[in-house]
């Protein structure tokens, strides 16, 4: 989104110079939270080989990794804020149309993904009813458009 969104602000060089320490900023708290999560799932695995695992342990470093990053992003967000605040009227239409537009695609995203997991969910519930049904010696057999609903969603038809 920001790289579209760049070249229709019609940044100056003082902009410039924000705008491309705000991404170091944000890309750099990127990296690092990915590290801090890889720390987080390592400790979670040693502590869960262990014969007890010390969950309060293992509680303290995902707090502090938390807090860390935190810092980290608030550093970026107020980056962010003060380039936005050196924008002029039009550049601000600009950002907060571009913000609207994330926003709608997110939550077009999350409403797919959505009806993707109840679409699952249903399939699942079926398939669990006809396999209890199998089960029972009435229903040796299951009758023919049984068959071919379980094969079409396995196909995910």
């Amino acid at each position: 989104m920001l790289a579209k969104l760049k070249p229709q602000l019609n940044l100056n060089t003082s902009q410039q110079q924000q705008w491309d320490n705000a991404v170091a900023q944000s890309v750099a708290v990127h990296d690092a939270v990915r590290a801090s999560l890889e720390q987080v799932r390592a400790a979670l695995q040693a502590e869960l080989a262990k014969p007890e695992p010390d969950f309060a342990a293992l509680a303290t470093v995902a707090d502090d990794t938390y807090r860390q990053n935190g810092a980290q992003h608030q550093q970026a967000r107020d980056a962010w804020l003060a380039l936005y605040s050196t924008f002029s009227p039009e550049q601000k239409v600009v950002a907060r149309d571009a913000i609207k537009s994330g926003i709608g695609r997110m939550q077009a995203r999350r409403g797919a993904r959505a009806r993707l997991r109840r679409i699952d969910f249903e399939a699942a519930d079926f398939n669990s009813i006809q396999r209890e049904r199998l089960q029972t010696p009435e229903h040796d057999v299951l009758d023919r458009a049984s068959r071919s609903f379980l094969s079409a969603v396995s196909r995910g038809c």
